[in-house]
This record gives structure tokens, C-alpha cells and sequence, in this order.
């Protein structure tokens, strides 16, 4: 990335980058956006949770909204290892906790990624459910909305959705590979491909069922983990403003209730 003066900035841009040290904090200028995405890579940082945490700092009313240059101030802060450098690293749950803000996109202290729930549903139900918090990659649902099965702001058929497209991405981190390999098992010739590669890697001789049973394996894992470490089913829940704070322009809520999103890991449904 080169500024509008042609000075080198940063190695390139990605799309959950611009999103949240653009649309989270209302800044617009692209060159500060890369100039924060530099910031994070030199320093460490992972760029959506830290866009999220400047965002939190925002919303609590200790930043302005738009301000790229307190926003830089905000990342450099964490590199000289000042009070809040340290708890703007440690991300938007934790800038939350300092200022007792509760306007807070995170689930199990896991940022949101650029994928409202409200408008897109079955991500919502991924962002609750999914063991390691409100990771897009655990279960994004995108497919479906692009592909037109499915509504992505009514409540129908988000949860199933969810839930397969879980166990599809915990079975392929199991092979190494990149979760976008995954696209190949929504067909029938892809997912023949894949078993192919799979097997030739690993030196194995997997049939179909063996995907979604190693997928269903790994979440039954996580999930056993995080139920002998205290979690419960309140932890799989968004933040409460999801659910009563509208968002333009279909002005939609969150609207899978607690009961539906309890039945995510039912995996005989």
C-alpha cells in the first residue's frame, strides 16, 4: 500500500482490516487505516481485535469516532507498554472491563469479525456457539446468503446451517489445510476431490461419513473442555445491544432465540 504521495505504507490491506480500523471506528482515511495495519503487524497485533478495542474506546466516549490520529496514538501506546497500551492489546473485552463500558462485540472475550449478526443470522449463531467465542471462521454462513437457501435475517434454518458448517471447517483445521479448501465440499465432486487429498496426505483410506465425524469430534472436544473450565450455556449468547439494537438499513435484531441456539451441537438434528 503506497499513500496518495506514493510512500510506501504497508504490504496490502485485507477487507476484515479496512472493516474494523475503518467501519467500527469511522475512520476514512485509507491511508491511516494502513498506517494502523502496519502498526499491528510490526508490533504484533492482530488487526480486527485491535480495531475492535479502539472501536470499544471509542464508544465509551474516550476517543472520538473518526480521530485516525488518537487511533494511532491508541496502537503506539501499545508498543511503549503504557497502562492502556497494555489493555488495548489484550483487546475490546478487556478495554470493556477498564472502563465498565458493556457495549462490548465480543462472545467468550472473542471479538466479532466484519459480519453484523444482525444481519447476517446463522453467523450469529456461530459467533455464540462456537467453543473458541465469535470467530468467523469456526462457521461462516456466508455461502448459503450468496447461494440463496437461506434468509440471512430470518431466524429459519440458521441454526442447522451453523452447525454444518461448523463441523465442515473443524474437520478441514484438521488437515492443515486452509478453511477456504472448504468450499470444495459443497459439492459432490469437491468433496471426492478432498477425501482424495486427504487420504493421499495422511496416507489413510477415509470414506464421506469420515468428515463429519472428525468434525463433530473436535467440537464435542472443545466443547467438553470449555464445560470443565466453567463455561455454561449463558456463554453462548451475544452481547445484549445485538438484541435490541436495530441495525440499518432492514433495522433487524438478533432473532434466534436461546432455545434454538441451545440446540447447535445436537447433532443427530
Amino acid at each position: 500500500w503506497y499513500d496518495k504521495d506514493g510512500n510506501y505504507v504497508s504490504s496490502g490491506v485485507e477487507y476484515e482490516t479496512i472493516w474494523s480500523m475503518g467501519g467500527m471506528t469511522g475512520i476514512t482515511d485509507l491511508d491511516v487505516i494502513a498506517r494502523l495495519d502496519y502498526l499491528c503487524d510490526d508490533i504484533g497485533l492482530d488487526t480486527m481485535s485491535t480495531g475492535v478495542a479502539i472501536a470499544v474506546t471509542m464508544d465509551a466516549g474516550k476517543e472520538k469516532f473518526g480521530d485516525g490520529n488518537g487511533a494511532i496514538r491508541m496502537v503506539e501506546e501499545v508498543a511503549k507498554g503504557t497502562e492502556f497500551g497494555r489493555i488495548l492489546g489484550n483487546g475490546p473485552a478487556a478495554v470493556g472491563n477498564h472502563f465498565n463500558h458493556h457495549r462490548v462485540p465480543v462472545v467468550k472475550g472473542q471479538s466479532i469479525a466484519a459480519y453484523d449478526p444482525r444481519g447476517m443470522q446463522g453467523n450469529g449463531v456461530t459467533y455464540a456457539t462456537s467453543p473458541m467465542g465469535a470467530d468467523h471462521t469456526a462457521g461462516n454462513v456466508i455461502g448459503e446468503y450468496l447461494g440463496g437457501a437461506l434468509d440471512p435475517l430470518k431466524a429459519d434454518g440458521q441454526v442447522t446451517a451453523s452447525r454444518n458448517t461448523q463441523i465442515a471447517m473443524a474437520a478441514v483445521d484438521c488437515t492443515g489445510l486452509c478453511l477456504l479448501a472448504s468450499f470444495a465440499l459443497t459439492t459432490p465432486e469437491g468433496g471426492v476431490a478432498f477425501l482424495k487429498a486427504m487420504n493421499a496426505k495422511f496416507g489413510t483410506n477415509f470414506g464421506p461419513d469420515a468428515i463429519p465425524a472428525m468434525g463433530i469430534r473436535v467440537i464435542q472436544a472443545e466443547r467438553e473442555f470449555n464445560e470443565k473450565a466453567g463455561f455454561t450455556s449463558k456463554d453462548d449468547r451475544l452481547p445484549e445491544f445485538f438484541y435490541k439494537e436495530p441495525l440499518p438499513p432492514h433495522n433487524k435484531v438478533f432473532v434466534v432465540s436461546d432455545t434454538d441456539l441451545d440446540s447447535t451441537f445436537h447433532f443427530s438434528q
